[in-house]
């Protein structure tokens, strides 16, 4: 397999043999995708974040289904075990502001960057999707993980 196509290199770029547009909402949502899964294998290295390689294998099978190569599936499993864990904590819901403290840091940047991609998400559906949830979840998960701490 080549390292290029040198078919995305203006404007435009492919999508399952469409053409569209770099800026387009739907490589936006994929683009964060990438960043936030990036962002979540950084954080991992600061703070132990259970099951992430499910996680990962999760965001990039919704990448795969947004970009048209793989049909909705199943997410049942990961959204049980991260709301068990959720669940099974105190309600300490407030605002938190880990100052020097660089492993809550990453956290707290991993849950900012999931909410960059459910809000990326939501832009490109107009009716609920399946893969909603286990965003919103995220989120979640890494704001307790942070308390957890």
């Amino acid at each position: 397999m080549k390292l290029t196509t040198k078919k995305g290199d203006y404007l435009f770029t492919l999508i399952k043999d469409k053409k569209v547009r770099k800026d387009d909402k739907t490589i936006v949502a994929l683009g964060l995708i990438d960043e936030t899964i990036v962002s979540l294998i950084e954080t991992d290295s600061f703070s132990d974040i259970p099951y992430v390689k499910e996680i990962v294998e999760t965001l990039s099978g919704i990448a795969a289904y947004v970009s048209g190569y793989k049909e909705a599936f199943d997410l049942s499993g990961i959204l049980a075990k991260m709301e068990a864990d959720i669940e099974n904590y105190p309600d300490t819901f407030g605002f938190n502001y880990p100052f020097k403290q660089k492993d809550k840091i990453a956290l707290s940047k991993a849950r900012v960057q999931v909410r960059a991609l459910e809000r990326a998400l939501v832009a490109i559906n107009e009716t609920e999707v399946f893969y909603l949830p286990f965003i919103n979840r995220l989120s979640d998960f890494m704001y307790y993980l942070q308390i957890k701490m």
